[in-house]
């Protein structure tokens, strides 16, 4: 099976300790990333929410 790339901005691929030293650098501060790659890139939990399409929920307040 062939092994798929990303082109993923330099910003998220810093989190998994990722530079242009390290992977190809591609148009101006973006990285080709293999999948392994781009699965040890951490995300906040709003950033995984809204890739989700997710949005928060508040519990809404019975007033009597």
């Amino acid at each position: 099976m062939k092994e798929k790339y990303f082109k993923i901005s330099k910003e998220y691929a810093l989190r998994a300790g990722l530079d242009e030293t390290i992977r190809q650098e591609v148009d101006a501060g973006y990285l080709i990333l293999s999948e392994k790659d781009v699965r040890n890139i951490s995300l906040t939990i709003e950033e995984k929410v809204t890739a989700l399409g997710g949005t928060e929920y508040v519990e809404p307040v019975n007033e009597e």
